[in-house]
Order: C-alpha cells, then sequence, then structure tokens
C-alpha cells in the first residue's frame, strides 16, 4: 500500500501523528526566520497538516480491516485466505483516531498562529489565476472538513460490515472490535462536553453536528448497504445522547452558543426518534 513505509505500518502512522502534532503545536517557536515573510510559516503549517490528515486516514484503514491472500492449498507457510486484522490493532486505530482526531483538544493550536497566516509574496501569477487563493485561511473549514472526513470513513456503510463480518468470523471467543465499541467510544469522545459540561468551542460543535447527521440519517435515511444492526445501534445512541445532552442542559450553560447548540440538537434528535 503506498505510504506504509514500514514493516508496521501501524506503528508507523503512529509515530507520523505524534512528530507531526509536536511540529505543529510548536511551529511558531522557529518559523518564520528573522527576515523571512509569514508565508513560510503559513506554507508549513499547511504541509504539516496535510500530513497529518494522511496519517489519520491511513490508520483508519484498520477499522474493520481484512487482509487478503491469494494462497494456494499446500502452499509453504501457508495462512488463511481471509483473516480479520487482530482486535487490537483495530482498537489500536480507533483509539488514534479518538486521540488525535476527534479529542477536544485534537486541533488546539495557539490561537497567535491564526494573525500570522500570509500569502505568497512572489507568487505563481498564472497559477494564482488558474486555482484562485484565499486570503483570509478559513482554519475552522480546513480542520471541521478533516474530523469529518474521518468520521464518515469509519462509518461507511462498506466499513461496517466488514466489522460485523469480522465479529461473525471470530473463532471461538476470540478479541474483536465489534461494532457496538465503535458507536459507543467516537460518540464519547464527540460529546464529551456534555459529561462535565462546559461550553462547546466552534470547532467542535462543527464535528458534533457532523456526528449526529451521521447517526439521524442512519434511523431516517440510511445510506444503501447500510447494515441492519448499524441502524440499530445508531437509534440506540440516539436515546444515550437525548439523556446526556438533556442532563447538560439542566445544568445550564451560560455561552449563547453552547446553550442554542444542545437545545438545536435536541430537537434534532427528537425529530429522528419519532419518524415515521
Amino acid at each position: 500500500t503506498r505510504f506504509d513505509l514500514s514493516s508496521d505500518p501501524l506503528a508507523y502512522w503512529t509515530r507520523s501523528l505524534q512528530m507531526t502534532r509536536y511540529l505543529m503545536f510548536h511551529l511558531g517557536e522557529r518559523s518564520p526566520r528573522k527576515g523571512e515573510s509569514y508565508w513560510e510559516f503559513t506554507r508549513q503549517l499547511n504541509m504539516l497538516v496535510s500530513l497529518y490528515s494522511r496519517a489519520a486516514a491511513s490508520a483508519s484503514r484498520y477499522v474493520g480491516g481484512v487482509k487478503i491472500r491469494g494462497n494456494f492449498r499446500g502452499d509453504p507457510g501457508e495462512k488463511p485466505v481471509l483473516e480479520p486484522v487482530p482486535a487490537a490493532k483495530q482498537r489500536k486505530a480507533l483509539y488514534l483516531l479518538n486521540t488525535y482526531v476527534f479529542a477536544p483538544n485534537a486541533f488546539a493550536l495557539p490561537k497567535s498562529y491564526y494573525g500570522k497566516l500570509a500569502g505568497d509574496p512572489f507568487p505563481d501569477l498564472i497559477r494564482s489565476v488558474v486555482s484562485g487563493s484565499s486570503a483570509v485561511f478559513p482554519m475552522l473549514d480546513t480542520f471541521a472538513s478533516l474530523q469529518s472526513a474521518a468520521l464518515r470513513r469509519i462509518f461507511n456503510p462498506a466499513v461496517m460490515r466488514r466489522v460485523l463480518n469480522n465479529e461473525f468470523r471470530r473463532a471461538d471467543d476470540g478479541p474483536v472490535l465489534t461494532l457496538a465499541e465503535i458507536f459507543s467510544s467516537v460518540s464519547q469522545q464527540v460529546w464529551s462536553e456534555m459529561d462535565v459540561p462546559k461550553p462547546v468551542d466552534a470547532l467542535r460543535r462543527q464535528l458534533q453536528r457532523a456526528h449526529l447527521e451521521l447517526l439521524t440519517g442512519m434511523v431516517v435515511q440510511p445510506p444503501t448497504g447500510t447494515p441492519e444492526d448499524a441502524k440499530m445501534l445508531a437509534w440506540d445512541q440516539l436515546r444515550s445522547l437525548k439523556g446526556r445532552l438533556m442532563a447538560a442542559q439542566k445544568a445550564g450553560f451560560k455561552d449563547t452558543y453552547t446553550r442554542v447548540h444542545v437545545a438545536e440538537s435536541l430537537m434534532r434528535i427528537d425529530r429522528a426518534l419519532n419518524a415515521r
């Protein structure tokens, strides 16, 4: 597979996420150098975000992963033709996504960064005219898109079917990553503010809306190929989430955005649960 540069690709992508995150959070200490344009800082930040996104996408392949071999009977050292990725590796991949993509502090870069973003002082004029450019650098949208893409990969109907089939294939009572565990752990991380409760910032609100849209979609108008068990689990998660939101709402929010966000989320959940 392209970009798997190790005998243990998941360990490689784990290290890649760790290193890229460290470099992102310390970029302001070394860039730009004195006399350089802030374009150098902007260019490096964009490159690091791209590397971060690639590492997260590659790690997500392990969730519901299956090894496929072209064996013939009697081959030396013959192994199963179809073999689920070990449950420990699938669970590690899910942990990486929860930690580096869905956690509240996943993209908590220093706010000073956003005042340093600048365009290329010596642009390629032809390329600029053809592709266009943005002078305002909407990083909120960039991070929200990265998180939303990770959610869609995990809850893709094909991935969920593979997870269920991996559960079905397991020998005896061997370890397995279940679809129920995926639904539960992601929901717990995405909506972690509801358990404190505390204000939900703009990026977290975007992530929570994307997650809620996936769950309500599975219940009300599931995408083609969505397993029945996934629809059932989505319904159960909506009921559980409704309870968490109601408890948080009773505690009260001083922040207007959070208060309205919670009320709107409850309305959307009720409409989905009461749909006919």
